[in-house]
């Protein structure tokens, strides 16, 4: 299989975002995600893991006390050997 196609993250929605906002991605065949949450020293402040089936899937977050302050986040998903990082901004 072709593993560039097997995962797509798409950027978060809406951002930026004060309150809440959603991560979207698909996968070709079910698989272990973990999506990951990092500032911009590298430090992770945020993470879930989970099994999902083939598809689209959302996962959506209310903002934490760890994005107290605003600025820019990445946000990053692996799954299998694959591994995209995108960048998110958080208002106040």
């Amino acid at each position: 299989s072709d593993q560039s196609r097997f995962v797509e993250l798409y950027q978060n929605s809406p951002n930026p975002f004060s309150q809440e906002t959603s991560f979207g991605f698909s996968l070709s065949e079910a698989s272990e995600v973990v999506l990951s949450i990092s500032d911009l020293t590298g430090k992770t402040v945020w993470q879930q893991k989970g099994y999902f089936r083939e598809g689209y899937h959302e996962i959506s977050i209310n903002r934490e006390p760890f994005m107290s302050n605003s600025g820019m986040y990445y946000y990053t998903l692996s799954a299998g050997d694959f591994t995209e990082t995108r960048k998110m901004i958080v208002l106040n």
